[in-house]
């Protein structure tokens, strides 16, 4: 048997979270041949697992001067773009990566993910779908459907994608905690609180699981869960709005959120009032 290659080694280490030894392996194999355009990409995964985003991006871009009609670099590239924080350009990678090769799953999740970030739901529902008709097993596209069809308001779409979602995987923080946004849109906070605390229990970093709790406590407040019902058309019609008019979508909004707290507290203030009347304490 022969002797496992630098890159080889390297990639076993990456799988086990090793990031450190991956890229001390992948180093040498560098040195000996500067255009190795897969150790180059290997190599800025490890950079950006390890928050070396400048370095990541430079091996990454290296990667795709290297081998251009790769569509692994290309993905790689997408991949550090969007951490550091330039959706654009993780797009126009990660669209590169699935035009080399359409049948890259893992491309199109990511290019959905960056949709999802972009707020373009539409988009990311179509990429998403485009990974599971490749693999309809694929964890990831189907988190980002669900995700994307709940902001759109599908919410049977979006029931029916984490109910197949949670059935192939059972043990999915991500689809739980997703679970729980579901009921939390159709106002029933209890519900929501035992999916959070479920997707939470499973995956302690469970994209919005914590957040989502916080919200699913407060809901069971009468008001509050009334306020979300409010909630989501609101910014739906903000999103709609102009780059220049997101102020006013921003105003109205607080002005909305102290007038429902102001009405509250007006009612609970009018009942005391009542009470002390009737009890004859006034």
């Amino acid at each position: 048997m022969g002797t496992a290659s630098p890159t080889d080694r390297a990639r076993a280490l990456y799988r086990m979270g090793r990031y450190d030894l991956a890229a001390a392996e992948l180093v040498p194999a560098l040195a000996d041949d500067p255009e190795y355009g897969d150790a180059h990409a290997l190599l800025a995964l490890c950079l950006e697992n390890q928050g070396k985003l400048v370095d990541a991006e430079r091996h990454a871009n290296a990667a795709v001067a290297a081998w251009p009609e790769d569509a692994f670099c290309h993905y790689v590239r997408a991949s550090v773009i969007k951490a550091r924080g330039n959706a654009r350009q993780a797009a126009a990678s990660a669209l590169e990566a699935v035009k080399l090769s359409p049948e890259f799953v893992a491309a199109w999740h990511l290019l959905a993910m960056i949709r999802l970030d972009q707020k373009d739901w539409k988009a990311a529902v179509a990429c998403a779908g485009e990974g599971l008709a490749h693999d309809p097993d694929d964890e990831g596209c189907a988190v980002v459907r669900a995700a994307a069809l709940l902001e759109m308001g599908y919410y049977d779409k979006a029931n029916d994608t984490i109910e197949r979602l949670l059935t192939r995987h059972p043990e999915s923080g991500a689809a739980h905690a997703l679970r729980g946004w579901y009921l939390l849109d159709r106002n029933e906070p209890h519900g929501a609180i035992e999916a959070f605390h479920e997707g939470l229990r499973l995956n302690p970093t469970a994209r919005g699981a914590q957040g989502g709790l916080q919200q699913a406590r407060g809901s069971r407040n009468l008001l509050l869960r009334s306020f979300r019902r409010m909630e989501r058309p609101i910014n739906k019609w903000m999103q709609r709005l102009p780059p220049d008019a997101r102020w006013l979508g921003v105003f109205l909004y607080a002005v909305l959120y102290v007038g429902v707290m102001w009405l509250g507290t007006t009612i609970l203030i009018l009942i005391l009032l009542l009470l002390v009347v009737v009890t004859g304490l006034f």
